[in-house]
């Protein structure tokens, strides 16, 4: 990675020889690197205080994200156009259903939920949009149930009950 901080790389890859659990280096105002230090419980190494701001995002946000990270192919980071419409349908859904999310909490949720870097620059964008309202175009017919908000509301009360 010629010319780019090793920052950037340790926080979605990890470079060479250098062990995650033991120091990430940060410098800049990087939004996907604070939200991965976020979501990983990452530790301010000058104040040894917590990163603030913990990832908040309500149950069934949580159970849909989880729900699409295993249901995308992670190799192709949702520009193919099936997991693109995914993603796009899955977050359209929640919005739709009255579920609101953080955009920053989300991709934090993602990338420490197999997100990797590159599709949690996409998840930004796409969550952006559909908070703002944005009309998309979409390629495919809906992928997703009907009741899959519904799904996702019993999913989170079955697991409420254990």
């Amino acid at each position: 990675m010629a010319g780019q901080p090793c920052a950037r790389a340790l926080a979605y890859r990890g470079c060479a020889g250098m062990d995650l659990g033991e120091w990430l280096l940060e410098w800049g105002d990087d939004k996907y690197l604070r939200a991965w230090v976020r979501a990983n419980g990452g530790t301010d190494l000058v104040t040894g205080q917590p990163v603030p701001g913990e990832v908040q995002l309500d149950p069934v946000v949580a159970v849909a994200m989880q729900q699409l990270s295993q249901m995308v192919n992670h190799a192709n980071g949702l520009v193919q156009t099936e997991d693109k419409e995914l993603a796009i349908q899955t977050l359209q859904g929640l919005f739709r259903a009255g579920y609101r999310f953080d955009v920053d909490d989300l991709v934090a949720f993602a990338l420490a939920n197999g997100f990797t870097g590159s599709e949690a620059e996409r998840l930004r964008d796409y969550a952006t949009k559909v908070v703002a309202g944005h009309r998309f175009r979409p390629k495919m017919g809906s992928i997703l149930r009907d009741d899959i908000v519904e799904q996702w509301e019993r999913d989170v009360q079955q697991a409420d009950a254990k």
